[in-house]
C-alpha cells in the first residue's frame, strides 16, 4: 500500500491513509487497538480511548473536572499533609 495520504485521509490508490482505529500506532497516537477495541473511558488506565489516547484517571496528574475531580497531583495524591486526597477530591 502506498502511504501518501495525510493522516485520516485517502491515498492516491484509493485506500485509507493511517487513521485512529486502524490498529497501528501512527503519528501522535498514544495507543491504537483497532476501531472495536478503542473503547476505554475515564478510569480505565489500561485501555485505549476512541481518540487513540490513553484515558484519564484519578492519579494521572490531570484534573478532570467533568469527571468530578477537584485535584490531581498524580502519585502525590493522598500524601500526608497534602491538599489532594487519593480520590482526587480536595482534602478538608
Amino acid at each position: 500500500m502506498i502511504n501518501n495520504g495525510a493522516y485520516g485521509g485517502c491515498t492516491t490508490d484509493c485506500r485509507f491513509a493511517p487513521y485512529c482505529g486502524d490498529g497501528v500506532l501512527n503519528g501522535s497516537e498514544e495507543c491504537d487497538l483497532g476501531s472495536k477495541m478503542n473503547d476505554a473511558t475515564y478510569g480505565n488506565n489500561t485501555g485505549c480511548a476512541p481518540s487513540c489516547r490513553f484515558p484519564h484517571f484519578c492519579g494521572d496528574g490531570i484534573v478532570d473536572e467533568a469527571e468530578g475531580e477537584q485535584c490531581d497531583l498524580g502519585p502525590n495524591n493522598g500524601m500526608a499533609g497534602g491538599r489532594c486526597q487519593a480520590t482526587c477530591k480536595v482534602a478538608p
